[in-house]
C-alpha cells in the first residue's frame, strides 16, 4: 500500500493522485488533550468531571477522542458568538 488515495476524474476518466490527509491521533491522553486545548491537565480533569468532555477507558488509560475535542471547541465558539449577540 502506498499511503495514497486514487480516484478517477469524472471529467477526463483519468486516474488522479489524491494525497492522504494527516488527521493526527484519534485518541488523546489527558496531557495531550490539555496541550491541544491550551489548558492545564487539571482543567481537562475538571471538564471531564463536569461532563463537558467525554472520554473512554482503554487498558486503564483515560483517553479523549479527537471528535470530542473538536465538538468542545465548536461549542465554545458557539457560546462566544451567543454572548457577542447578547452584548450588542
Amino acid at each position: 500500500m502506498t499511503g495514497k488515495d486514487f480516484s478517477e476524474s469524472p471529467a477526463t476518466g483519468t486516474i488522479v493522485d489524491l494525497p492522504q490527509q494527516d488527521r493526527g491521533p484519534r485518541l488523546y491522553t489527558v496531557a495531550a488533550a490539555a496541550h491541544e486545548l491550551g489548558v492545564s491537565e487539571r482543567k481537562v480533569w475538571t471538564l471531564l468531571g463536569a461532563g463537558r468532555l467525554k472520554s473512554v477507558l482503554l487498558d486503564g488509560r483515560r483517553l479523549i477522542p479527537a471528535a470530542v475535542l473538536d465538538e468542545f471547541v465548536a461549542a465554545l465558539l458557539e457560546e462566544a458568538s451567543d454572548l457577542e449577540v447578547v452584548a450588542a
